[in-house]
């Protein structure tokens, strides 16, 4: 099965009526997508998918939710950092056209490499 994992630091990212992150006013979210050979092309089709109605659901903009993704298999890489794009459909465009490399599957680094390059100032976080 594919593994995404994503992470937010947030504002107001719950309220108290509704936990849905619909609700999110402010928010940094980082989405580490595992692109290894086992996942294989169809999965990834369906991850991409799933981010894409994650992001279509959020108000995202630069004063508002952020979006970031990480891919990885033998090593992780930022395929888009929290400030890259304005608007939400930039985002969306994006995510369609994501590569599949293949290669080996290394969680921890990618869990690492998010956590010390995407969650930064200079690439967008608050």
């Amino acid at each position: 099965f594919p593994q995404v994992f994503f992470f937010a630091s947030c504002l107001h990212l719950f309220n108290t009526q509704d936990t849905a992150c619909k609700s999110a006013t402010v928010a940094d979210i980082v989405f580490v997508v595992d692109e290894s050979t086992s996942i294989g092309t169809q999965n990834v089709q369906l991850v991409q998918s799933f981010v894409s109605k994650i992001i279509e659901g959020l108000d995202v903009g630069l004063n508002k939710v952020r979006t970031g993704v990480v891919m990885y298999s033998d090593a992780p890489r930022a395929e888009v950092y929290l400030n890259s794009f304005r608007e939400k459909a930039e985002v969306l465009r994006y995510i369609k056209t994501l590569p599949y490399r293949g290669g080996g599957t290394n969680t921890g680094a990618a869990l690492d490499f998010a956590r010390q390059n995407m969650f930064v100032q200079g690439r967008g976080s608050r």
